[in-house]
């Protein structure tokens, strides 16, 4: 990392707690998938955005071991974080909006065989998650589309969706 990434990284960090670990993490995929339905089907949007990658876990896990640092995709910190979170609350919005406070049984999730690595961090894109509604109607949609994974811990990567 060159040191004006470094720069703008150490402002990024400015009262922004360090963190060595993913907060509000779970200890499987599975238990990430399961969670998002739960706080989809109670509209919960306090619980969402904790199952998301925080502003700190950006700064201090996933940019500096990301590609966006580095020549030739190298991003500022802040535009990165900007788009990601832009993405992912635009996209949540959608979701909630179009299926948050409904019944939902999770029947079945799928992600990709094989995670994107990027440092320690391992991105599982790609993931589908197949439900029941009250009726019994079951349908499998793109809710979120990874799971980013460090350290055994899980959590959602971006809530961009088919929506």
């Amino acid at each position: 990392m060159d040191s004006a990434v470094a720069a703008a990284l150490a402002r990024f960090r400015e009262g922004l707690p360090p963190t060595d670990t993913l907060r509000h993490a779970h200890a499987s995929k599975e238990a990430v998938v399961r969670r998002f339905v739960q706080l989809l089907q109670r509209r919960d949007t306090l619980g969402l955005a904790r199952l998301h990658v925080s502003r700190s876990e950006w700064a201090w896990l996933v940019y500096p071991e990301s590609r966006y640092p580095h020549a030739p995709y190298r991003q500022p910190v802040d535009i990165g974080w900007m788009l990601v979170i832009e993405r992912s609350n635009g996209a949540l919005a959608r979701a909630l909006d179009r299926r948050g406070g409904r019944p939902m049984t999770l029947v079945g999730w799928q992600c990709a065989d094989r995670p994107e690595p990027e440092g320690r961090n391992r991105y599982w894109g790609r993931c589908t998650v197949t439900w029941r509604d009250a009726a019994g109607v079951v349908a499998t949609e793109r809710l979120f589309s990874s799971i980013l994974e460090r350290d055994g811990r899980f959590k959602i990567g971006s809530y961009s969706n088919q929506f």
